[in-house]
């Protein structure tokens, strides 16, 4: 799944549109899914359904993208809005309600029905960053919302000794890693 901002609720529509008009499920029983930047976003939602159950997958994103307005991923900081975000924070846009909706999203779909691989850069030394199923459970929406945070929109995340931006910001589609 690719980054691109808003173009993940397009990547949803379009997966919607093939697995809603291929007759043969089976071209979308991945074993493994990466994602980058709003395609992580995607990827946490993939990861929530088994392989053959693709209608069901492409019904709850569409239906979440639907119902989700820029409320379910920013919000301005409350002290004093983008001034704020620039002069006391690492981005001009507070990404809580990004970590809300993944976490909800994740509890909603309970465990990981297929391997994931999403992708983060070091802003400190440029190394490219892979986080995957086998962290612990409660670090899988941290690792998802890491991969979307546009350098000084949002908020760096430090993780393991890493200044963690959007990782698009190197590789917008990693198909290596999956593999």
């Amino acid at each position: 799944m690719s980054g691109g901002g808003s173009k993940g609720a397009y990547e949803v529509g379009g997966l919607w549109g093939l697995v809603k008009t291929d007759t043969d499920k089976s071209h979308f029983n991945w074993d493994v899914v990466t994602g980058v930047s709003a395609g992580s976003l995607n990827t946490a939602i993939v990861t929530g359904f088994a392989p053959g159950d693709e209608d069901a997958m492409v019904e709850y994103a569409s239906n979440l993208f639907q119902n989700t307005d820029n409320s379910g991923a920013y919000k301005m900081w409350p002290q004093g809005g983008i001034i704020y975000g620039i002069t006391q924070e690492s981005g001009m846009l507070d990404n809580e309600p990004a970590y809300n909706t993944v976490n909800k999203v994740i509890a909603e779909l309970g465990t990981n029905k297929r391997k994931w691989v999403v992708s983060s850069v070091d802003a400190n030394s440029g190394d490219y960053h892979l986080m995957n199923e086998t962290l612990p459970r409660d670090e899988h929406a941290r690792a998802f919302v890491a991969s979307t945070l546009i350098p000084a929109v949002f908020p760096h995340d430090v993780w393991n000794g890493a200044t963690l931006m959007d990782g698009g910001t190197v590789w917008n589609t990693n198909l290596v890693s999956a593999i």
